[in-house]
C-alpha cells in the first residue's frame, strides 16, 4: 500500500525526493533514519544534502558522514538487552539503583 501523501496523526508522509524542500520550509534541523539497512546510506546522503547537521540512525548498519554532521547510531539490540537486564534485576528502576528512603534506612539499622 502506498503511504506517501497519507497522514499518521498530524504528520504527513512525504516522498524522500521532497525532503530538501520540506526541511527548508519546516526549518527541520534534526533527522531520524529508521529504514532497512540497504537504504540507510542513501537516505542519509539526501538528508545531509538538504542541510541537516544532526541525525539519529536506527538502521542496523554503520553510516559514513561528513565531519560537520553529528551522527548518533542507536543499536536496538543492545538497547533491548539493556532493558531486559534491568527488568530481570528488580532492585533497579530506570536503569539506576535507587537509594533507600529514610524510613527504609531506619528499618535496616
Amino acid at each position: 500500500e502506498e503511504k506517501i501523501g497519507q497522514k499518521v496523526g498530524n504528520v504527513k508522509i512525504f516522498d524522500i525526493k521532497d525532503f530538501a524542500k520540506v526541511a527548508k520550509r519546516d526549518k527541520i534541523d534534526v533527522a531520524v533514519i529508521a529504514v532497512p539497512a540497504q537504504f540507510a546510506q542513501s537516505v542519509l546522503e539526501k538528508v545531509t544534502e538538504a542541510g541537516i547537521k544532526a541525525v539519529m540512525n536506527f538502521a542496523p548498519t554503520p553510516l559514513r558522514v561528513e565531519c560537520d554532521v553529528k551522527l548518533k547510531t542507536v543499536d536496538l539490540t543492545i538497547s533491548l538487552e539493556s532493558l531486559s537486564y534491568f527488568l530481570a534485576h528488580s532492585n533497579n528502576a530506570n536503569g539506576k539503583n535507587l537509594k533507600p528512603n529514610s524510613t527504609e534506612r531506619r528499618n535496616a539499622l
